[in-house]
């Protein structure tokens, strides 16, 4: 690859990331605290491209210009499909469900809200190993979406290459929805159903199920 293709190529990644970052796709990919280092990447990466470029055509064309030029103009395909064609984000399929094979030592979480909304993940971790047992005898709300009779977030620690699956068994007044359906659950969790047995899935009894928009950022963090 001449150095002309180099450069060019640096410049698309670096244009590539920017437009990811201004439109809000990147959260597609990664969680909402990089943003500001996406920003700094494409700006450095343009910048970096822009220099070197400059330098080389002070230094004159190398030969066969014409054709590593063609090249370089091929490589703006990846531009284009990045400004108009969205990557969707990670779903439930190829998402691997988080489990653990012993039980998670005990700690004290902090008191729940006064509204009652658990974030999904959180209410898996609490039901396994919170040593107040906040959720017993509580009414939360959780949102998620629907597999099968499970509701369930994609979790995501920094970017979609660690996502994870966390599930609540949803039992009770939960209707019929298809698979992927975004619900607002409301219920309570039932005691002693975060075991090994279980995978430390708790099951929720659901007094309410409410049909919600998908999210716009389908992740947990």
């Amino acid at each position: 690859m001449s150095r002309e293709t180099q450069n060019i190529l640096v410049l698309l990644i670096g244009l590539s990331t920017g437009l990811i970052a201004v439109k809000g796709t990147y959260l597609n990919f990664v969680k909402p605290a990089l943003f500001p280092w996406l920003l700094v990447a494409a700006v450095l990466l343009v910048a970096l491209a822009v220099v070197c470029l400059v330098r080389d055509l002070r230094q004159g064309p190398p030969g066969g210009h014409h054709h590593r030029g063609l090249l370089a103009w091929l490589l703006l395909v990846p531009v284009a499909l990045t400004a108009f064609v969205s990557v969707p984000p990670m779903s439930a399929v190829g998402t691997e469900t988080v489990t653990a094979a012993v039980a998670p030592p005990k700690r004290a979480f902090p008191p729940l809200p006064a509204d009652g909304a658990v974030p999904l993940p959180e209410v898996v971790l609490r039901a396994a190993a919170d040593s107040t047992k906040s959720l017993e005898g509580r009414t939360i709300t959780v949102t998620g979406f629907t597999m099968g009779d499970d509701l369930a977030r994609v979790v995501i620690v920094c970017c979609a290459a660690d996502a994870q699956l966390a599930r609540i068994h949803l039992t009770g007044a939960l209707g019929t929805h298809p698979n992927d359906t975004w619900l607002k659950v409301q219920g309570k969790v039932i005691p002693g159903t975060s075991n090994p047995s279980t995978n430390f899935v708790p099951t929720m009894e659901v007094t309410s199920a409410d049909p919600i928009p998908k999210a716009r950022n389908t992740y947990a963090y």
